[in-house]
């Protein structure tokens, strides 16, 4: 169900690939607005989109592309940017060799940024990743199957800021987002990532750490949180194929 068609659309048609940037843009907003938001799966995902300090850009590059590595720069340095996510349509490949580049890309981005600018946390999502029910880790990755492929990059403050409504901590307490920052930074630069409540190490997985969300999702799950979530992504595959076969890409 996850895959797009495995026939890479060529950039030799300016006007349809611009096209698919946008429509790549509203299917990934449709997987935050129904799935990440809808089922509260991330604390800070709905505000920061709610006050314009998250944003999605899809492009018809590589992720090592000097174009995404301006990107990331420009949001390292925007006091207006907490999350920045960026979508590749053009991209093919399975979900660990995905999170492999991103991990790769995300290191030498980081490396480029050292002693100056502030860290920004990576998290790989793609529609063919697989996970198991086993524990709250082995499930994060059931929580980042977007239309197609696509790296999260989050500032590690914002773990620290996650407060619901209010000024209440609703979904995690100071003492555990502190805790959650702490160990985060003190991880290997390239091999973080968050999303989901989460932190990875990339293509090696979940940490051994268990955040407090991560669990409440895993709580969830067992309480019908899956079925739901699978409709929900059902329905916006459906719309991407639907555009991809509308655009003439076609299964190889």
């Amino acid at each position: 169900m996850g895959s797009p068609p495995r026939q890479r659309p060529t950039p030799s048609d300016p006007e349809r690939v611009q096209q698919l940037l946008r429509e790549a843009e509203r299917l990934h907003g449709r997987f935050v607005r129904e799935v990440v938001e809808g089922e509260v799966l991330c604390p800070w995902a709905r505000e920061a989109r709610l006050t314009a300090r998250s944003s999605i850009v899809a492009m018809a590059v590589e992720p090592g592309s000097a174009e995404v590595a301006d990107l990331y720069l420009r949001a390292v340095e925007s006091p207006t940017t907490d999350v920045l996510q960026v979508v590749f349509p053009l991209e093919l490949g399975t979900a660990r060799e995905w999170a492999r580049r991103i991990d790769a890309v995300t290191g030498a981005l980081q490396a480029r940024c050292a002693g100056g600018g502030e860290l920004l946390a990576a998290a790989a999502f793609h529609p063919d990743w697989t996970w198991s029910e086993a524990d709250a880790a082995a499930l994060v990755p059931a929580f980042r199957r977007s239309p197609f492929a696509a790296v999260q990059w989050t500032r590690l403050r914002v773990l620290a800021e996650a407060r619901g409504p209010g000024g209440a901590d609703r979904y995690v307490t100071r003492a555990e987002a502190n805790a959650l920052l702490n160990a985060v930074s003190g991880s290997a630069v390239s091999g973080s990532a968050v999303s989901g409540g989460a932190v990875s190490g990339g293509a090696s997985g979940v940490s051994d750490s268990a955040p407090n969300v991560a669990e409440r999702n895993f709580i969830a799950a067992r309480r019908g949180l899956l079925p739901r979530i699978e409709a929900a992504l059902a329905d916006i595959y459906a719309d991407r194929d639907r555009l991809l076969a509308g655009l003439g890409y076609r299964s190889a």
